[in-house]
């Protein structure tokens, strides 16, 4: 038995060790890619998401949502930092219109449930009609009486290297916001029409 098991090895050494040498040369190139994309990284210029009124927010709504466009579309294929929340409030008029006409309830899903599909689940960035007030909208709104003044073209997923570090924070009733920190790639891309769906790649 003993001497089935040395023949053995005799007949397969060579398989054993060139897979063997196979397993450390690709820790040797892991080790060195990593290195040399973080070099790289530190090269680059970092930008940093601005914070407002020291609350650092990325809302998704009116003239605050141009302004998170805005820095999407500026920096596109750049660098970026963000220490900031994204607000998914369905206690705040808007922000429930916002939620419905974009489905965004996927997406809280998804965080809440099934980390493995938050890269593949985009949250929208809403558009309001010129005709739409803000200041009449009554308390828990029905999307069906607003869809034509509530539009949802655009969108951003997030790419998490570890998806599951996005957790969401609960600031009272119905107040709900996703911490999103780390430093990102933003990518951009047109789907039909003239949609756009910008990707935040973790690195």
């Amino acid at each position: 038995m003993i001497s089935k098991g040395i023949s053995y090895l005799k007949n397969n050494h060579t398989w054993l060790f060139s897979g063997i040498g196979v397993f450390i040369l690709g820790i040797f190139f892991s080790f060195f890619y990593s290195n040399d994309n973080q070099k790289i990284i530190q090269k680059r210029e970092i930008i940093d998401y601005p914070s407002t009124k020291n609350i650092p927010i990325v809302p998704l709504t009116i003239n605050e949502n141009a302004n998170f466009r805005k820095f999407l579309d500026q920096n596109e294929n750049k660098i970026v930092r963000f220490d900031s929340n994204i607000e998914l409030s369905y206690g705040i008029d808007l922000m429930r219109l916002a939620n419905e006409a974009c489905n965004n309830s996927k997406f809280i899903e998804s965080v809440r449930k099934s980390p493995e599909r938050i890269s593949r689940t985009p949250i929208g960035l809403v558009d309001f009609s010129k005709e739409i007030n803000e200041k009449e909208i009554p308390a828990f709104p029905k999307f069906t009486e607003y869809e034509n003044q509530v539009f949802c073209k655009d969108s951003v997923i997030i790419m998490m290297k570890e998806p599951k570090r996005l957790r969401f924070s609960y600031g009272g009733t119905d107040n709900l916001y996703l911490p999103l920190s780390g430093t990102f790639i933003i990518e951009k891309r047109f789907l039909q029409g003239t949609s756009v769906e910008y990707l935040l790649r973790e690195i």
